[in-house]
This record gives structure tokens, C-alpha cells and sequence, in this order.
């Protein structure tokens, strides 16, 4: 059964999983020590996470970035080589710290992509060609950058603004003339970075709530994006930033839509000004720009204007030979630069990506982005607040559960001290009736399988105790460490005394124990005892075991 609830992800259905592979305990890179880190990150606490996790297993809806971005500490705990993040590189090939459990891939990106290009390949060998546009006649008296942008829109149902991601002043001329865009009828920003299969449903749950807080998810991954491109410090809120501009967006009523997929854009290991880790650029403009028609395709709506927010790269063909926005959609296009300090300024015919317009701008906060900062920062402030007011109430529950887990592991204890204590009693009587001077061999090694069982006894009885371990934990490692030592001895022991039977109704018999007191006596799932022919004498004992294992 799940930790929680997800109404659009299941297990059937992730792109990784973490996955228990052994029964180590009390290690700090065990399987038990990630997942207790994992639980205490806000992401997997927020029910809109694409998270699952389950006692021995927990599932990821999300790419490696949003992986990195909310479990920041996640790649130290399982890969062997210092890393700050995870790549489709690094999870095959470096080590692994923890000794019980793997990360699995179960939807390959390279596979995804050879599907993506396909499709994209073959979409654009169709596209019909479309004539060029001629828009600087109609803006030419005009000098603000607002205006020329509000302009365009009189004439068109959709912009395309290019930018270099590091720079703010494209995020500018949106975030301050967002209220002015709403009013000229745009309804939607069609945005590069954000993923259509993984975040659609989180951009959704943010625009349909009353709160400028994000998703969880979705906060922390924009803010490891504007880290990543140098738009913001630490997990400082800057107004011209990925982050700023869709927290911009809600405040005016704008919907972001995502215009990547996880394969579109990472299988590499490096954060660069495109996408990480895709080797060939135009690989990466013919996916993206692929994905950017489909769901333009998908969510456009009769009479609406929308603007598309993206690399210069996939504004047009020049660079990559890629049909771009302006190809798909007839967009004017306008790309955004800071101003150059002691470069030259170019102008839109001798910028290297051919738009339509060129605009340099300077990245002074104006006070609509100090409003937007002010309101924001309290609203997360407020956040905070409520949810210290949670997190005491939860503490408070928690404890309560701890006294209660306490509690029952205690009793859990004792019924396993007594049975487990009847059935090692049975075999030291068996042992007590053993000739010590013609079986020397198999006396000696009885005694050391008994002391050897004790010893499994008592620490297992210790795992129980700590409820950081979960029982079903400690209860496998048991069986398991049980196993191993009777049939260790059980050539001997076999041979010398015909033990053979006994032994194997004395694992089982221990089985069954562990069966009845993890299920306080509820279990009907017990193991049937071998009824010995080679030792007719011995039946009585054997009766003895399973009355031990099973008793009420």
C-alpha cells in the first residue's frame, strides 16, 4: 500500500524507482536511511508530487532534474563518486554507496527520443512552407519595448520571444507588461524548460488555486533552474527568473503550458544554455520544437493570443534548419538582450538568429516587479507560518504513533522472546540427548548452531526494538541469517543424527513464529511441517516444534 494517494500516477507507470535489493539494517546509506530522507524532503510530502512511496519501493514520476532539484542530497546517498546531481550517465556507470538498494530505469530516454524524432521528423516533412512575415512597417514610430510588443499583438494571435536564458531583460519585458499583454487578450505563455508529461498537472493545480504558493515540485525545480542559469542566488525569489515569471503569469491570469518532455530535453549531466546533455543542438530544437507544435496544436482556443517564451535557437530555421515557432505559427518574432557593455549592439539583421526584432533593454527591478516580489515573499511568508501550525500538529501525531509503534513493537518482543525462546529450548533438548563421545562432530556443531541462533535471536529482537527499522525489515534479515545457519550445519547434522527432517521443521517452525507474532496470531499463511519416515522416533518432537511456532 502506498505512503499516498495519486489520483493521476501509479506504480505501473514510473520513469524510475528506487528499489530494495537486500535486508541491510542500521547503515547510513542503507535502503531505510534514503527512503527516512526522501519522506522528510517537502516534496515527497506534497500530495502532487508524482511520488510513491511504499515499504520496499518508491516510484518516481519525474525526470532526473525535478529529482535532483527536490532530494538534493539523493545522489550523495547512493552513488559512490562525489556528484551533485544525477544524469542517465552516472546512474549506470558510477558505484553505488548503499549495499541494499538501485535506482531503476523503466522508460529509457534514449528510447523515448528515438520515438520523439520519429515523430517529429515526420511531422515536419509535412509542415506546409509558409510565407515570411513583414512586421517592422507597422511598428516603426514606435520606441518603448512594451509597445512594440502590445503592437504586435493587435495583428497576430502569437509572439515568439527568443532570449538567452542567463539573461533577465526577456524575462522583463514579459513580467512588467504582463497585466497590459492580459488586457490585449493573452490568454497563455507557451514556455520552454517545463515538462508537459511530468508538470502539466502541477502548472494546472497552481493556476487553479488561490494561492501564489507553488507545488512543491514544481517551486523547487524552477528554482534550480534560475540557480542553474544564474538568474538567482541560493533559493533567493528574483523577479526577472523563470520562477518570477510564472508566479507573474497566476497574478494576472495568464496559464504557463509546457513546451518540453523530460526526453526532449535531459540525458545528459550538465546544465548549459539549452538543454542538458543533448549531444547534437538540432536534435534538440527537432524534439522541442516538435513538442511545442503538438501542444500548440492541442491547447490553442478559437480568439486566443498567446505568447511563446523560448531559446533563440527555436524562434525560426536559421541556425539549426528546424522549422521553428514562426514557421509553425506564423509568429513575429522578437529576441531580448540585455544591454551590451562594451560590445557592439547588433541589430535584427546582423543577430545571428535572424529575428524579426531586436531589443535591448537594461534589468532595473521596476515596481511592477517590486510589487511582484512584495506580494510574493509575503505570501510565502504566510505559507510558513501555516505550515509550522502543520507541522506542530503533525509532530504531535507523530509521537503519538511512535508511543503507539513502541508500544506494540514491545509486545511484538515478547511474543517473539517466548516462542522463538520454546523452539531454541527444543533443540537444546534434542542436543541434550546426543552421545558426546561417538558424536563429538555432530555435538559440537549442534552447540555451535544453537549459540548461533541465539545470537540471531538476540538481535533480531534488537531491530524490533528500534522503530526506525521496519519489522517486516528485521523479520526477512532474520529468517534469512536462520536459514543460512542451519543449512550450514545440516550436512553434520544430517549425517551423524538424521536430522534432516528436524531441521527443516525447525526453520520452519521459526517461520511460522514470525509469521504469529507479526501478525499478533492473525496469520493462517503458516508452513507445513515435514512429517519424518527416517526418524519415527522423533515425530513426537516434531509435533512439538509446530505446537511451539503456532501456539495461541
Amino acid at each position: 500500500m502506498g505512503q499516498q494517494s495519486k489520483a493521476n500516477f501509479s506504480q505501473s507507470e514510473p520513469l524510475y524507482v528506487l528499489q530494495r535489493t537486500g535486508t541491510k539494517v542500521g547503515d547510513n546509506f542503507s535502503f531505510d536511511a534514503i527512503k527516512n530522507y526522501i519522506k522528510s524532503c517537502p516534496a515527497a510530502q506534497d500530495p502532487l508530487s508524482r511520488i510513491i512511496i511504499e515499504e520496499d519501493a518508491i516510484y518516481f514520476g519525474h525526470g532526473l532534474m525535478e529529482i535532483n532539484a527536490a532530494f538534493p542530497q539523493l545522489p550523495n546517498f547512493i552513488l559512490v563518486r562525489p556528484t551533485k546531481s544525477f544524469s542517465e550517465d552516472n546512474i549506470e556507470s558510477y558505484g553505488y554507496n548503499t549495499q541494499d538498494a538501485r535506482i531503476l530505469t523503466r522508460n529509457p530516454i534514449e528510447a523515448q527520443q528515438n520515438h520523439l524524432k520519429e515523430e517529429a521528423g515526420n511531422f515536419f516533412s509535412t509542415l506546409p512552407k509558409k510565407q515570411p512575415l513583414s512586421v517592422t512597417n507597422s511598428i516603426k514610430n514606435l520606441h518603448q519595448p512594451q509597445d512594440i510588443l502590445c503592437s504586435l499583438l493587435d495583428s497576430n494571435d502569437t509572439v515568439a520571444i527568443g532570449e538567452i536564458h542567463t539573461y533577465k531583460s526577456s524575462k522583463k519585458i514579459l513580467i512588467d507588461n504582463m497585466k497590459k499583454l492580459k488586457e490585449k487578450g493573452v490568454d497563455v505563455v507557451y514556455l520552454e524548460h517545463v515538462f508537459y508529461d511530468s508538470q502539466k498537472d502541477l502548472f494546472d493545480a497552481y493556476f487553479s488555486s488561490d494561492s501564489l504558493e507553488l507545488p512543491v515540485m514544481l517551486k523547487d525545480y524552477l528554482q534550480y533552474l534560475d540557480r542553474g542559469f544564474n538568474l538567482s542566488k541560493s533559493n533567493d525569489f528574483s523577479p526577472y527568473s523563470f520562477l518570477g515569471l510564472v508566479v507573474q503569469a497566476k497574478r494576472c491570469g495568464i496559464r504557463i503550458i509546457p513546451i518540453d518532455t523530460i526526453a526532449s530535453y535531459s540525458t545528459g549531466s550538465a546544465l548549459y544554455l539549452g538543454a542538458p546533455g543533448v549531444k547534437d543542438p538540432a536534435d534538440r530544437c527537432l524534439m522541442m520544437n516538435y513538442v511545442a507544435a503538438k501542444n500548440y496544436m492541442e491547447e490553442k482556443r478559437s480568439h486566443q493570443k498567446a505568447i511563446f517564451f523560448v531559446g533563440a535557437d527555436h524562434i525560426n530555421d536559421v541556425n539549426s534548419g528546424i522549422p521553428g515557432i514562426t514557421e509553425i505559427t506564423q509568429s513575429p518574432t522578437i529576441v531580448v538582450e540585455d544591454n551590451a557593455s562594451d560590445e557592439e549592439e547588433l541589430t535584427a539583421g546582423t543577430h545571428p538568429n535572424k529575428p524579426d526584432l531586436l531589443i535591448y533593454m537594461d534589468t532595473t527591478l521596476s515596481e511592477e516587479a517590486k510589487q511582484l516580489k512584495a506580494e510574493y515573499e509575503l505570501h510565502v511568508e504566510q505559507g510558513k507560518l501555516r505550515k509550522e501550525e502543520q507541522l506542530r500538529k503533525q509532530k504531535a501525531e507523530e509521537l503519538q504513533a511512535e508511543e503507539q509503534e513502541r508500544a506494540r513493537r514491545q509486545q511484538i518482543i515478547g511474543a517473539a522472546n517466548d516462542r522463538l525462546g520454546k523452539i531454541l529450548n527444543n533443540l537444546r533438548e534434542r542436543i541434550g540427548e546426543i552421545d558426546q563421545h561417538h558424536l563429538a562432530e555432530a555435538y559440537d556443531k549442534s552447540i555451535e548452531l544453537l549459540e548461533a541462533l541465539e545470537d540471531a535471536k538476540s538481535e533480531y529482537l534488537q531491530s524490533l526494538g528500534d522503530i526506525s527499522v521496519s519489522s517486516s525489515v528485521a523479520n526477512r534479515a532474520f529468517e534469512t541469517r536462520c536459514t543460512t545457519l542451519i543449512n550450514r550445519a545440516k550436512t553434520v547434522l544430517e549425517r551423524d543424527l538424521g536430522w534432516g527432517d528436524y531441521l527443516t521443521n525447525l526453520l520452519k517452525s521459526i517461520a511460522n513464529a514470525i509469521i504469529r507474532v507479526a501478525s499478533f496470531g492473525l496469520s493462517n499463511s503458516f508452513f507445513s511441517l515435514v512429517r519424518s519416515e527416517s526418524v519415527v522416533a522423533a515425530e513426537e518432537t516434531e509435533i512439538k516444534l509446530c505446537s511451539l511456532a503456532c501456539e495461541n
